[in-house]
């Protein structure tokens, strides 16, 4: 679980079946077992390229800076950052949780890899919050209270 780059995070530890291509400088192995019974991303960037078109001049310059390059210089590394260029069927269930009021991160976001997952077949659920913005998502009771659920079935 994960909110907002975390929640980016989250996603890509969910549908990332090798994680090898990202741990090339890491000194921390992760393990070796698939333990990932679920996943909750909150407000999440899911597919950079679709959020292209949302970035302000200054959070352009941040993702430009750490993807190594803008979408037309490194497109290969705008298609691997995001989450929804890995989903298969082989993907654990994920709960997607967004507010309809996030200006920072659409909420296009969480539909477009909820509608992604639940093509390829994985069992997903979307919440789409009304009145929730990018930093109330987390201390949302709905939300709460669906996470808990969700984490109660795959912990029954």
């Amino acid at each position: 679980m994960g909110h907002s780059a975390g929640g980016t995070l989250a996603a890509l530890l969910g549908v990332v079946d090798d994680p090898a291509l990202f741990m090339k400088d890491c000194p921390y192995p992760l393990p070796t077992a698939r333990r990932l019974r679920g996943v909750v991303p909150f407000t999440g960037t899911l597919d950079y390229i679709l959020r292209v078109s949302g970035y302000g001049s200054a959070d352009m310059a941040q993702v430009v800076t750490y993807l190594g390059g803008a979408p037309d210089q490194v497109p290969d590394t705008w298609k691997q950052a995001s989450a929804i260029t890995w989903v298969d069927s082989q993907d654990p269930p994920f709960l997607l949780i967004h507010g309809l009021k996030d200006t920072t991160i659409d909420p296009e976001q969480s539909r477009s890899l909820a509608a992604a997952l639940q093509k390829a077949g994985v069992e997903v659920e979307l919440l789409l919050l009304p009145d929730a913005n990018h930093g109330d998502i987390v201390r949302s009771e709905q939300a709460f209270q669906a996470v808990a659920a969700f984490c109660a079935r795959l912990w029954p």
